[in-house]
């Protein structure tokens, strides 16, 4: 089934109707396919990200572990959503850091179980950034605007192809957005942990506004468009999948949080987020 994009502002405002940081959005997000490609507005470029890595090895367990009966702990499996967003100044310096855990959504669920299960090739992510809101409406404007809305800043790989297609014709997208594989061997000095996936972007703010609400959105390929969800093994390679336009793509969200407290953000300020992403 085809249907039509929700619009930025709709997405947050719903983000924030449920309730507490670990709401979730609805389902059918993830289950939406694109009509039509929508116009590329102008983007503003992010600075050089690092480039990705090699794949994670699992641990092997020792034979005396294999042998012995395995302990029930009762926490499951568990996707970790770690945030650092900083607000820097013109010259470099830090105007506000913050650090937050964000959570998955089903939209995001259902994602990661189509990769599992082969029904989907993974596409390319985005950031997306907005001020807070009540059951009302939105609790001031966003640091960010782009042909008359200002309720979110985006960072995404590029402006034309999903997810940025779409949102970026109504919301001020920065270029450039990276992952970074980060090996299980590395030893880094506590910012990024070994084995886990980094998603890098940065955007300028073109006037002053606040921060109160994180989403992050995947694209990815199924083997059809119909039946949702897909039944049949995805053939497009992720190459493919990450330059393609077509009414194939679906976009859905992977996680959100509202933020206890805003940030504020003054018009020339550089908000850079990294979110790390880990399993345990």
């Amino acid at each position: 089934m085809i249907r039509n994009w929700p619009h930025p502002s709709t997405i947050l405002l719903l983000a924030a109707a449920i309730a507490g940081p670990a709401g979730a959005m609805p389902t059918a997000w993830g289950q939406a396919t694109v009509r039509q490609p929508a116009p590329t507005p102008s983007a503003v470029s992010a600075a050089p990200l690092p480039k990705s890595t090699a794949p994670v090895l699992p641990a092997i367990k020792d034979e005396a572990e294999n042998s012995a009966p395995e302990k029930k702990s009762g926490s499951g499996f568990k996707m970790h959503g770690h945030w650092i967003i900083d607000v820097k100044n013109p010259d470099g310096t830090v105007a506000e850091h913050r650090d937050f855990e964000n959570a998955l959504l089903p939209t995001g669920a259902n994602y990661l179980l189509g990769l599992m299960g082969g029904f989907y090739t993974p596409g390319n992510f985005m950031i997306l950034l907005g001020p807070p809101v009540s059951p009302t409406g939105f609790l001031g404007v966003a640091p960010c605007i782009s042909n008359g809305s200002q309720t979110g800043c985006g960072m995404v790989t590029a402006t034309s192809t999903y997810p940025g297609l779409t949102y970026c014709a109504s919301t001020l997208c920065a270029t450039g957005l990276t992952l970074y594989k980060v090996p299980s061997s590395t030893s880094t000095a506590g910012v990024v942990t070994p084995g886990s996936l980094a998603i890098i972007g940065a955007i300028t703010a073109n006037q002053a506004g606040v921060l109160g609400q994180v989403v992050t959105f995947y694209s990815a390929c199924p083997a059809l468009i119909s039946p949702v969800p897909p039944t049949a093994p995805a053939t497009e390679t992720a190459t493919a999948c990450q330059a393609d336009t077509t009414a194939s793509v679906i976009v859905g969200a992977l996680s959100s949080k509202t933020l206890e407290t805003v940030m504020n953000v003054s018009l020339g300020q550089i908000i850079q987020v990294m979110v790390i992403i880990t399993f345990s």
